[in-house]
Formats: C-alpha cells, sequence, structure tokens
C-alpha cells in the first residue's frame, strides 16, 4: 500500500472522546472499555474504506505478470490482499514492442468474470478471485519445454503455467525451464512460497486465499505478448488492541477516522436523545469523506476514446459490450 504510516492509535482516539461528556460513558463501559472501542473502530475502518472511497493511500499495486497462450486464469503469489480492483488503474502492455513508448491496452473491471473459451489478440476484461477458485491445469508431462515470453516476438506455446500437484497444493511457474521425468509434488498443505523443482523448471506454491486473476478474452497461441499491470484497493484490517495503529490511513486523514468514530459513539449512547442522532451524524460523516476525497483527487478518472487500429482495418468478432459496444458491423 502507498501509506507511509499512521502515528495515531486507537486509544488517541477514545481518549479524545472522552473529553466529550455525552459520549464518554460509551467508552468507559467498566470491563468493556477495549470491546465496545475496539469494534467501533473496526465500523470506522470497514466505513473508510469501502468500494465508494477508492483512496490513494489505500492502493495495492500488483506484481506484473504475463498472459499465456490459451490460459485465462492465473494464480497469484502476492501476499497483499485486495477488496477490489481499479478501473483506472488496469492495463496490459505490449511488453516486447520495440517502439516508444510501448503499446498498453487499458482493461475493463468484472465482478464475476465468466469462463470463456473465446479467443482474441487483446485482452480487455479483468477480474480477481481467490486462487483457490480459479482453473489449475495439470501437469503437462515430462520434458515439456517452458519458455520465457521476454523478449519473443510472440507468445512462446507454453502449457498453462498454473498447476494442481497430487496433494491440492497450487503451484505456480516462477523458473522457466525444461519439465522433469515425474511430477512435482510438494507436501499437503505446504506453506505458500514454497519452492518446488521440476527438472529446470521451478515452481512456486501460493496461498490458496490470496488473488488471483482471469482475463477475457483468453489469448491466442502466439499472439502479442503482454504484461499485465493491475492497481486495487486493500480491504480494510482487523484492528485487535487499543495500541494498534489506524494503518493504513494516514495521519493527515485521521480526523476523518476520529470523526466516523464520534458518529458510531451516537448509536451507542446510554442517552435516547444523543442516539437518535446517528443515522444524520453518519450520514454527515460519509459526505465528508467524499468532499474531502474529491478535493484530494480532481484528476479525471475516465475520459476520452483510445482507438487501437485504423478504421480501415479488418473486423474482429469481438462480443458485444462495454469493451466493445458496436457489435461485428462491416468495416470496409
Amino acid at each position: 500500500m502507498a501509506s507511509t504510516g499512521s502515528t495515531v492509535q486507537i486509544q488517541d482516539v477514545v481518549d479524545y472522546v472522552c473529553s466529550m461528556g455525552d459520549l464518554e460513558p460509551i467508552t468507559s463501559v467498566t470491563g468493556f472499555v477495549s470491546v465496545v472501542s475496539i469494534t467501533l473502530a473496526n465500523d470506522v475502518m470497514t466505513d473508510m474504506l469501502a468500494p465508494p472511497l477508492p483512496w490513494k493511500f489505500n492502493r495495492v499495486k500488483i506484481p506484473p505478470f504475463y498472459l499465456n497462450s490459451w490460459q485465462q486464469d492465473y494464480a497469484g503469489l502476492q501476499k497483499t490482499p485486495i477488496a477490489w480492483l481499479e478501473g483506472n488503474g488496469c492495463f496490459a502492455l505490449d511488453i516486447n514492442n520495440t517502439s516508444q513508448p510501448k503499446p498498453i491496452i487499458w482493461q475493463e473491471v468484472y465482478n464475476g468474470l465468466e469462463r470463456t473459451s473465446y479467443q482474441f489478440g487483446t485482452p480487455c476484461k479483468v477480474d480477481w478471485l481467490p486462487n483457490e477458485q480459479l482453473h489449475q491445469a495439470a501437469w503437462p508431462g515430462p520434458n515439456v519445454l517452458y519458455k520465457d515470453p521476454q523478449g519473443q516476438p510472440s507468445v512462446p506455446a507454453n502449457p498453462i503455467n498454473n498447476i494442481r500437484d497430487v496433494n491440492a497444493n497450487i503451484l505456480v511457474l516462477t523458473t522457466y525451464g525444461l519439465t522433469g521425468a515425474t511430477a512435482p509434488q510438494a507436501p499437503a498443505n505446504s506453506p505458500a512460497g514454497t519452492l518446488v523443482p521440476d527438472g529446470s523448471v521451478v515452481w512456486t506454491i501460493a496461498d490458496p486465499n490470496a488473488p488471483g486473476f482471469r482475463v477475457s478474452p483468453i489469448p491466442p497461441q502466439t499472439g502479442v505478448v503482454y504484461q499485465m499491470h493491475l492497481t486495487g484497493q486493500g480491504p480494510p484490517p482487523t484492528l485487535k488492541k487499543l495500541t494498534d495503529y489506524i494503518n493504513p490511513i494516514p495521519d493527515t486523514y485521521s480526523k476523518y477516522f476520529r470523526d466516523g468514530f464520534i458518529a458510531y459513539c451516537t448509536r451507542h449512547s446510554p442517552n435516547p436523545n444523543v442516539r437518535k442522532d446517528f443515522p444524520l451524524a453518519k450520514q454527515n460523516w460519509i459526505a465528508s469523506m467524499a468532499d474531502a476525497r474529491g478535493s484530494a483527487d480532481r484528476e479525471r478518472t475516465a475520459a476520452g476514446f483510445y482507438p487501437t487500429r485504423g478504421i480501415t482495418d479488418q473486423d474482429w468478432a469481438l462480443p458485444v459490450g462495454p469493451a466493445w459496444p458496436y457489435g461485428t458491423g462491416g468495416v470496409g
């Protein structure tokens, strides 16, 4: 994440609220001060990092990976979890193109992208799923060459580069080469990051709950080598003790965490006159964060047309959708 770290602890927020007469009893309930305060802090954190508020400080940059011929699902090795992908931060780079700058294709972000056998030279859709929910191939067999796509004029005819071994481990190709005589395997439930040799090929075990990715349409064999660059938002962390810092929220935005904590305290007030103010207090807090984000982020998020080919080029049979809204009408 891009955050430089917070110096504000939950306890600091609680101490501030304790100075407010109407709210002080909520954070000082005998025997329950930690439980109540930590629960409220987690509620605030969840709302602050919810989908309507894609803060820049909460961005997660996914390690780039190569698309492979005939492969739709790509198990991920990154340890950082993600909540959703950002539509204005995902693109495919024509990595081996010698022109400068290298051509890029912006990706449409989906939630629930379906499996497909449809092939096309240009990827245009991407979704994330836990590795466990992605398709994992079988070992391709002995003496099979996995060729490094870097520097190649087109995608090598490699087999699928994430597989499942006999003990249900998910293996991701991390060193290209020639497979060995027997299928690679590791003990059941081996930890993520474990290296598994296979001839001159090396596989790395992926966490089944870590984010992986699905693209559509699937790349054809020997097509352009695309390197995927994806950006997402991190999920809200779980705060566990009063000495926890409010990361990833930086100090410059700690005011909004404190305001949210105050709003949630009204919901738990023993005073009905204070408690009835919660809906309006929360509404005003959410609105203030939206205004803050708008003030801090005035860049356009999506605008313009980006043609990828000339108007007299050959027509292609892409399915109708946001990536290709005009169907397959004749192009001369």
